[in-house]
């Protein structure tokens, strides 16, 4: 592991088990991510340049987004994976489903 994935994985870290608060922030992680990737390109312009990929919530898994960080021309060469879930909408309906049992 080089230099630069060193850095983005020790950023990262920072929010493995953080709460975003509204929507808002949820898009502004992901732009945090955009940019601070390309902000690591630029510094470290010898290696070769990650790649951000997102996957957003979609009808097969509709509160999870995905955050991949690959290296841009090898996207089986992962950096760091992120899952991002939407928890207040898993507990409701976890909340409905037992009153639904009662």
């Amino acid at each position: 592991m080089n230099a630069k994935s060193k850095e983005l994985n020790y950023w990262i870290s920072k929010y493995e088990y953080a709460l975003l608060p509204d929507v808002s922030a949820y898009d502004d992680l992901l732009e945090y991510i955009k940019d601070n990737v390309e902000d690591l390109n630029v510094c470290y312009f010898r290696t070769k340049p990650f790649a951000v990929s997102i996957k957003k919530p979609g009808s097969s898994d509709p509160d999870v987004t995905t955050v991949v960080v690959s290296v841009a021309d090898q996207p089986n060469k992962w950096i760091f994976m992120l899952t991002i879930t939407k928890v207040i909408g898993l507990y409701e309906k976890r909340v409905i489903r037992e009153f639904n049992q009662l």
